[in-house]
């Protein structure tokens, strides 16, 4: 097992972390994403991953993504993913690294 993120915990006299509200199993696009949020919440939040960080067993694994944003969809898709983009250019800033490129598709 791997520590991918922590945070918050207290940590036993050998230094390891002892205490935590959450932990997650797999740190994938969707842990890591739970573990990031979790923890700017508050949280002590510990991440577990079985393989290297920049494995290419999971099921996102890859460079790219596409998002479909079609605003005549019913339901809440169309605002989550409006959220998501702007969660991604926060996160851009945060950074300091460019994760979003627009490019358009035909349809």
């Amino acid at each position: 097992m791997r520590e991918a993120c922590g945070a918050g915990a207290s940590r036993s006299p050998s230094g390891t972390r002892k205490d935590f509200d959450v932990i997650v199993v797999g740190v994938g696009a969707m842990g890591s994403a739970a573990c990031l949020w979790m923890a700017r919440k508050g949280l002590r939040v510990l991440g577990i991953e079985r393989f290297s960080l920049d494995h290419g067993k999971g099921s996102s694994h890859g460079e790219t993504r596409m998002t479909r944003l079609l605003l005549f969809e019913p339901g809440p898709y169309v605002a989550l993913c409006k959220r998501s983009l702007e969660a991604t250019k926060d996160l851009e800033k945060e950074t300091g690294r460019k994760l979003y490129v627009q490019t358009g598709v035909l349809v």
